[in-house]
């Protein structure tokens, strides 16, 4: 069940007395926008405007609705804080509750995987379930670990999909990972970015996968990638406008970069990066300064590198 607390929104805009209110929500949680503007309107004075737009974390605020609208503050539900902002922001983080997790399951799972000293992950919305397998691990005699990786992490443990922090930090600590959310995307880094086992539990669906497998095609398509990218000419240089994704200086060193080895370079900036919105444009190969998620996306059926591989690659031109 996923639980929504916004009192701690509606206390916030009392407190502030604000009269404009910018609500932001994940895609997960747009059937309940009328519900929660009515909850907020209906306990404060404040007039909400909910900004439909995709919103894929917090490094995605509404900064330019904000402004627009002139408001007072922005409510951004579903994550906890991950960059600093001019805007005042009142974070909602989601929450889930199970009626039961299965922890004979897990505890079959890391025995078979010989993980005795296991380190603990998980989405910050699963973060209640973390703490509750940590300690159910701990009776049965399991080392358990949890880390706070980098400033931009809220609580130990936690990972995202652009920071593995958390897990980088006690890896030569642990026999293995345990990850708990739903989904593989943030798993999937931190088996990517590690050399150990991490195993994913679903605590929606009790299910728990070794993501070996996923970890190989992931490796096998980067590889291919990169292959790809090693007879480009033309590199189209993607750049987010997002607060908490910019990154112009690196943008423009890698336009050096790729330039000094005799190949065209070109910067793309857009809030929301889309194939849709390169269309027509004779790019041979991208390269992603924004949100890691868009190395898995087909450009226009172009190779995508992050700036690493991009590295790679002219090191081998």
């Amino acid at each position: 069940m996923l639980k929504l607390d916004i009192k701690k929104a509606i206390t916030e805009i009392k407190k502030k007395n604000a009269k404009t209110v910018i609500l932001q929500l994940p895609e997960g949680l747009k059937g309940k926008t009328l519900e929660i503007i009515e909850r907020i309107e209906g306990k404060t004075k404040a007039k909400v405007i909910a900004v439909m737009d995709p919103v894929w974390g917090a490094c995605d605020l509404a900064e330019t609705e904000m402004k627009e609208f002139n408001a007072d503050l922005l409510i951004h539900l579903g994550h906890a804080k991950y960059t600093d902002s001019k805007i005042k922001v009142v974070y909602v983080p989601l929450e889930y509750s199970v009626k039961e997790i299965n922890l004979d399951k897990i505890q079959r799972m890391l025995e078979n995987e010989k993980i005795k000293k296991v380190g603990l992950l998980c989405a910050v919305q699963f973060y209640n379930i973390l703490k509750e397998i940590e300690k159910g691990l701990k009776k049965k005699k399991f080392t358990v670990l949890l880390e706070k990786g980098g400033e931009k992490i809220d609580c130990k443990g936690q990972v995202l999909g652009c920071d593995q922090s958390s897990a980088v930090k006690i890896e030569k600590k642990v026999d293995g990972f345990l990850y708990i959310g739903d989904g593989f995307f943030h798993p999937l880094g931190v088996a990517v970015s590690t050399d150990k086992k991490v195993l994913a539990f679903n605590p929606l669906n009790g299910e728990i996968k070794d993501l070996v497998e996923e970890k190989n095609i992931f490796v096998r398509k980067r590889y291919g990638s990169i292959a790809r990218a090693m007879n480009a000419k033309v590199f189209g240089i993607l750049v987010s406008r997002k607060k908490g994704q910019l990154r112009k200086e690196l943008a423009l060193e890698l336009k050096k970069r790729i330039e000094r080895k005799g190949k065209k370079a070109f910067i793309f900036s857009m809030d929301f990066i889309k194939s849709e919105y390169l269309m027509g444009i004779n790019i041979d190969c991208y390269v992603n300064t924004a949100c890691p998620r868009i190395i898995e996306d087909n450009l226009n059926d172009k190779p995508v590198l992050n700036p690493e591989e991009l590295f790679e690659v002219l090191e081998k031109i």
